[in-house]
C-alpha cells in the first residue's frame, strides 16, 4: 500500500494526538506492508512551518523514515529557521495497539547547531541586526537518551566573545561569554555575560536553568543584572525616539519559555527593577509605535518597576526637561504598556515660535503608552519668560 499525503494540517489530528498535537502542513510518501496491527512502513516527509509546544521552525524535513513493530526510526532530520540549518536524528519507540510513544523503552534523540552564526538569535527574535552580528557557537549540541520517564540529557552551548547587534541601537553587545550545559533535566546557566561598546555590563547570574520539558512545558528561571550598562538607540520603538541612557537593572525571568513573567528582583548591590540615569529620551509623537510586525518567538510578559536616576532630560518636540520619577512596565515584549509613567520637573526650557519660556521647578508629565492606542501625554507644567518693549 502507498499512502501519499499533501498539504495536511496537522491540527486536524488533535482529536486523535490530544493538547498537545503539533501544527504545520505536512507532505509525506509511505509505503506500508505487513500486518494491518503493526506494519512496517518506509518513506519521507517534509512538515512546512511546523509547531510544537511554543517553538516554531520554518521547515522540517526527514529524507528517510521506517517506523517498524516497536520503533521510529529516523537517521537524518534538517530543521529550517530564518535561512539557518540544524541536523538531528531520532529512534523513539512506538506501540501501535496504543499508538503512542511508550514512556519506559528506550529513546535517543541529537540536535547538532554548532559553528552556527550568533546571527541565528534572530530566529528568536526580529530585532536582532543580522548584519552587524558576529561569532559563532563553536559549541551547541543536544543529546536526549534513556526514557521520557527517566531521561538522560546532555549537551552544551558555548559561545567566546561574539557581538550582538539590535536593530535601532548604535550600541552592540560585545564580548558575548555563554557557557551553558546539561544538568539532570536542566540546561544550566555556568556563565552568560556581555559588555556594551559604551561601557557597562550585563549578565546573567550563574546557576540560573531553563528545564527541558520532556513530558511538559519548558521552564525558565533566570537572574538578570545590568550594571552601568549604556545603551543608544534610536527608532527602534517607531515612536521617532533618539535615546541615550544608562540602566541599571535587577530582574528575574520565570514561567514558561515561550512567555516567561519578567519582574523586579533585588540581585547583590542592585535592586529590582530598571533604573535610567545620565539619559537623554528626545521623541516625536508618533501614532503609534512598531516594535513587532509580527509575535516574537519568545514573548515575556513585564511587571517591571521604572525609575528615572540622575540627570535624566526628556525632550518631546520644544522641550528640554530635567526630569526623576517611575512607572510601571507591564504588557509583553510585543506589545508593550506603560501606565501612568510620573515624571516630575526639576527643571527646563519650552520653545515657542517668537520666545522661551524657563520652565518653575515643580510640575508633572504623566505619559500613559497602551498600545494599539497612541501614547498619551498629559502636561501640567508652569514657566515664565521675559518681555521687553522699546518705545
Amino acid at each position: 500500500l502507498e499512502i501519499r499525503a499533501e498539504n495536511l494540517q496537522l491540527s486536524r489530528l488533535e482529536p486523535w494526538l490530544g493538547s498537545r498535537t503539533p501544527g504545520g502542513t505536512l507532505s509525506a510518501l509511505f509505503a506500508v506492508q505487513g500486518p494491518v496491527s503493526a506494519p512496517d512502513i518506509v518513506g519521507s516527509a517534509e512538515v512546512v512551518s511546523p509547531r510544537f509546544d511554543g517553538f516554531a521552525l520554518d521547515q522540517l524535513r526527514a529524507s528517510s523514515i521506517r517506523i517498524t513493530s516497536s520503533r521510529i526510526e529516523i537517521p537524518d532530520i534538517l530543521l529550517t529557521a530564518a535561512g539557518y540549518q540544524a541536523t538531528a536524528s531520532a529512534s523513539v519507540p512506538w506501540n501501535w495497539s496504543m499508538l503512542a510513544v511508550p514512556n519506559d523503552e528506550p529513546i535517543h534523540l541529537s540536535v547538532d547547531l554548532s559553528a552556527q552564526s550568533l546571527a541565528i538569535l534572530n530566529v528568536l527574535g526580529p530585532m536582532v541586526d543580522t548584519a552587524k552580528t558576529t561569532g559563532t557557537a563553536s559549541e551547541a549540541w543536544f543529546r536526549l537518551d534513556g526514557t521520557l520517564l527517566d531521561p538522560e540529557l546532555s549537551g552544551s552551548v558555548k559561545v567566546t566573545k561574539g557581538t550582538v547587534a539590535l536593530t535601532g541601537f548604535s550600541s552592540t553587545f560585545d564580548n558575548v561569554n555563554v557557557d551553558l550545559a546539561f544538568v539532570a533535566d536542566r540546561l544550566v546557566v555556568n556563565a552568560m555575560s556581555a559588555t556594551s561598546s559604551m561601557g557597562g555590563s550585563l549578565y546573567v547570574v550563574p546557576g540560573g536553568y531553563i528545564t527541558a520539558g520532556i513530558l511538559g512545558p519548558s521552564e525558565i528561571n533566570l537572574q538578570v543584572v545590568a550594571d552601568r550598562l549604556r545603551l543608544a538607540e534610536r527608532n527602534a520603538l517607531g515612536l521617532r525616539e533618539d535615546v541615550t541612557t544608562q540602566v541599571d537593572a535587577g530582574l528575574s525571568v520565570t514561567g514558561p519559555l515561550a512567555a516567561p513573567m519578567v519582574a523586579d528582583r533585588a540581585v547583590d548591590s542592585v535592586p529590582g527593577g530598571i533604573t535610567l540615569s545620565n539619559a537623554r529620551l528626545a521623541f516625536q509623537m508618533a501614532s503609534k509605535g512598531t516594535l513587532w510586525q509580527a509575535a516574537p518567538f519568545i514573548n515575556p510578559a513585564f511587571n517591571v518597576s521604572l525609575r528615572l536616576g540622575d540627570d535624566v532630560v526628556v525632550s518631546p518636540p520644544s522641550m528640554s526637561l530635567t526630569v526623576t520619577g517611575g512607572g510601571t512596565l507591564t504588557g509583553t515584549l510585543a506589545q508593550p504598556v506603560v501606565r501612568r509613567l510620573e515624571l516630575n520637573v526639576l527643571s527646563g526650557d519650552i520653545g515657542l515660535a517668537t520666545a522661551r519660556l524657563r520652565v518653575i521647578p515643580g510640575g508633572h508629565i504623566y505619559i500613559t503608552y497602551a498600545p494599539p492606542a497612541p501614547p498619551d501625554i498629559q502636561v501640567d507644567l508652569q514657566a515664565t519668560t521675559s518681555v521687553f518693549a522699546i518705545n
